[in-house]
């Protein structure tokens, strides 16, 4: 008896904690509702009260109306809560007034006898009810039993599509859980939050990607659209069900904050969400701020254990958010999952979107994204305020989105949604301070092999192979985003720079050494025109209207100063190039100081190879679209066997590499380095003069990831063009190369094959042997004139290479050496 009595106790404890629950959620969201609902001022909700007609509509808004983005019935739903704040909150002119009363629930029976429904499922489903659930929590005791069956039987609505994904699972568990709470259901809010739970994990499904990204409407970068949603919502959430026992466990809030701090904030500058992370939302006017994921971060932080980390930089985040200023992430962070590249100093941020064939790039839905065709394409936004293209989408010239390269019409060709991405090139690697990225672009006749590699103050774009089938100039587009302040152009030499300001309508004078606007730098070398490659600068007024990109949107005439800047590559460029480097926060004295010794040397770009090297930092990135090698300066050689992204970062005594597969594969990858390095997967050989890396790729979910390895170097930078196990080389020359009065001299140790050749800084062979066997001691051989190698003093960024059994070795070929 004893047992039944204490087993009883539990269960009534049990259902009167259950009972309590509810009862705690539903002054939570009453509350909630009251706070966030805005209250009309005096005027306002007496004209509303007055224009209401006598069967409970608003002449203004169509009850009737069916539209797929902008559904009149929501707002007649909104107004009817504006109402209802008013009549609830004390000192309101109107606070407990009969006539608001009386109106408010005539407004509410007309909406629940139209019954109004959308050509879109989710207002039908859910837009719908976000509206109506602060009108049935503020209005609750007034309801006659018809108006909460009606109430009821709209919300039930949303529960109807439970298997939804991501944002649209959260949304109908949410609106289900406050159905739940008003009707004291037990078992409908358990399941609800249930739900809603199931959605706070790390999945390669639709949702919180394993980099942080997140994913809606299949493999669609959407942090800033329907992620950010899923953050505010997540984390009000979690707020809501605190001390409840559908409260979010440990992990499950480790995951939120997780996916605010590794994820959202890598896409915020100042106040703003970062355009590429949008999706189809880039074209709704006045869309686009980070505000509620800054009140998601203050949410979610007193969760938290108090004192940690992450609680403090959530609340350092939304700080930064709400003052409109900066970013509270600094670094360099690739998201593999989304091949989405975000790049953050203290004063200015960079971002990079790419979409290969795993991926779907921007969509057409609702027939919102018109003109997004390109939008997904090696897109890079510049910021320093988070302000640059603020409300310029309906000017652009959708065929110059930034960093895009593509064929020049009136405008893109028509979207098909949803289309994924093309080819299976597409990688970036980074060691959180420095990163790059690189694809191969194939679309509608274009083909292009383009890297973006991104340093402290300096983003580096190189173009390859660039080359088109279709009628209209080819253009690679620099930046186009909202004018402010005088625009500079400089030109003369670089030791004397004459730097003029550029005036609305005129051209561009080339070459140009700079170009200077809001405090970003451009400097497209002349050496990269190839006399068809030209650059172009546009600056004046462009006129447009949000309708062209979203049929939801105003037809209103629209007029924008705008800043555009693009390089023209002409109709048909056979396998051209191009190279630009962008400066962040800089002036022009900076720019002057840059022209005279650049920081970034160009060690290759061509379709096999693209790579760089920034002198101060001293790190090398590249993208090897085939395996080869890259020769850094005469010092060492590093060789993968297949196509990958690579960094190097020299340091004293140490040398760390990162790599990736741009192509997701999931074998190992092995580098051959000859200088010898020692540490974990490297295996020095003393006979071939190399260390060969195997590199453990990241897999499964975690593919195109980068692996980092730390190494110890020998010789890296002091390897003289004498040794290497008895190789010797050396050069004799008598004038110009190209008169053929060139003679390599070089010995090997024992019989066995030799390859010569003449090499730029790009890796080009310009000249090489025959390969063939060779007897021990000395040889000399003359290479007969090179295509590309012009007469008189022979440049110091020429390379003579002496390959022999497997052992390498060069040297710079400079004037006078013998």
């Amino acid at each position: 008896m004893r047992s039944f009595l204490f087993a009883f106790s539990i269960l009534l404890a049990s259902v009167t904690a259950r009972a309590d629950d509810i009862d705690t959620l539903h002054a939570r969201y009453l509350a909630g509702f009251l706070e966030g609902t805005r209250t009309p001022p005096e005027t306002e909700a007496r004209a509303a009260l007055a224009g209401l007609k006598a069967d409970g509509t608003w002449p203004d808004i169509d009850l009737a109306g069916t539209d797929q983005v902008n559904w009149a019935p929501r707002t007649h739903l909104d107004r009817i809560a504006r109402l209802a704040k008013a009549y609830l909150t004390a000192g309101h002119a109107l606070a407990g007034d009969a006539e608001t009363a009386a109106k408010t629930a005539l407004a509410l029976d007309a909406y629940l006898k139209a019954d109004p429904k959308s050509t879109n499922w989710w207002f039908n489903e859910i837009g719908a009810q976000l509206s109506l659930g602060p009108v049935a929590y503020m209005m609750r005791d007034r309801l006659t039993p018809a108006q909460k069956a009606g109430v009821d039987s709209i919300l039930a609505r949303s529960w109807r599509t439970k298997n939804r994904t991501g944002q649209n699972l959260v949304w109908v568990s949410r609106i289900t859980i406050w159905r739940a709470v008003l009707n004291r259901d037990q078992a409908l809010l358990a399941e609800a939050a249930a739900a809603v739970a199931s959605t706070i994990a790390v999945t390669a499904a639709e949702g919180i990607q394993p980099d942080f990204s997140f994913h809606q409407h299949g493999a669609q970068l959407y942090n800033g659209g329907y992620g950010s949603g899923y953050a505010s919502d997540g984390a009000s959430l979690a707020k809501d069900l605190r001390g409840t026992r559908f409260a979010f466990t440990p992990g499950q809030l480790d995951i939120l904050a997780g996916y605010l701090l590794d994820g959202e904030r890598w896409m915020v500058r100042g106040a703003a969400f970062d355009h590429s992370a949008r999706g189809r939302e880039i074209t709704r006017s006045g869309a686009g701020s980070a505000n509620g994921i800054a009140q998601a971060a203050l949410d979610l932080a007193p969760l938290l254990p108090p004192g940690g980390n992450a609680s403090a930089s959530l609340k350092a985040m939304a700080a930064s958010i709400q003052a409109q200023s900066g970013s509270s992430a600094e670094g360099d962070k690739w998201f593999w999952r989304s091949e989405y590249l975000a790049h953050h100093r203290k004063g200015h941020s960079i971002s990079l979107r790419m979409a290969s064939k795993r991926l779907m790039a921007s969509e057409l839905v609702n027939n919102e994204g018109l003109l997004s065709q390109y939008l997904a394409d090696g897109t890079t936004f510049l910021y320093r305020t988070g302000k640059e293209y603020d409300g310029a989408f309906p000017v652009w010239d959708w065929c110059h989105v930034p960093g895009t390269t593509a064929s020049h019409a009136a405008a893109p060709p028509a979207m098909k949604t949803p289309a994924p991405g093309v080819g299976d090139f597409a990688g970036g690697v980074s060691d959180g301070t420095f990163g790059g990225a690189a694809f191969e672009y194939a679309k509608l006749g274009v083909t292009a092999d383009k890297a973006w590699f991104f340093f402290d103050r300096e983003m580096i774009a190189l173009g390859a192979g660039l080359a088109s089938t279709a009628a209209d100039s080819l253009h690679t587009t620099v930046n186009q985003c909202l004018l402010n302040g005088p625009v500079l152009v400089a030109t003369g030499s670089p030791s004397a720079p004459v730097a003029k300001e550029f005036a609305p309508g005129a051209a561009l004078s080339s070459p140009a050494l700079w170009i200077l606007h809001d405090r970003i730098g451009y400097v497209i070398p002349e050496k990269y025109t190839q006399g068809i490659s030209v650059p172009a600068l546009s600056v004046g007024k462009a006129s447009g209207n949000w309708r062209r990109i979203n049929a939801g949107q105003s037809a209103e005439n629209v007029d924008k100063d705008v800043f555009s800047l693009w390089i023209n590559h002409g109709a048909h460029p056979g396998l051209g190039r191009y190279e630009y480097t962008t400066l962040m926060d800089v002036g022009a004295a900076e720019l002057n100081a840059y022209v005279k010794d650049p920081a970034i040397a160009v060690l290759a770009n061509t379709p096999a190879l693209q790579a760089v090297r920034h002198k101060g930092a001293s790190v090398i990135l590249a993208a090897f679209h085939a395996p080869g090698p890259l020769t850094v300066d005469s010092r060492f050689t590093l060789t993968p066997e297949r196509a990958c992204m690579l960094l190097v970062r020299e340091e004293k005594d140490r040398m760390v590499l990162g790599v990736s597969d741009p192509r997701r594969g999931t074998a190992d990858l092995i580098l051959t380095a000859d200088v010898k390095l020692t540490g974990p997967g490297a295996v020095w050989s003393e006979a071939a003069h190399a260390t060969t890396v195997t590199f453990a790729l990241p897999k499964g979910d975690s593919a195109g990831a980068t692996a980092l390895r730390t190494f110890t170097t020998s010789g890296v930078g002091l390897r003289p063009a004498k040794g290497s196990a008895g190789l010797e080389l050396s050069v004799r020359r008598n004038g110009g190369y190209a008169n053929g009065s060139l003679i390599v001299r070089y010995r090997v140790p024992a019989a066995g094959e030799v390859r010569l050749g003449i090499l730029d800084a790009q890796g080009r062979i310009l000249a090489a042997s025959r390969p063939g066997k060779v007897e021990s001691g000395s040889h000399e051989w003359i290479p007969s004139p090179a295509v590309g190698l012009a007469e008189g003093p022979v440049s110091a960024k020429v390379f003579v290479r002496l390959e022999w059994e497997g052992r390498r070795l060069v040297a710079p070929l400079r004037p006078g050496i013998e």
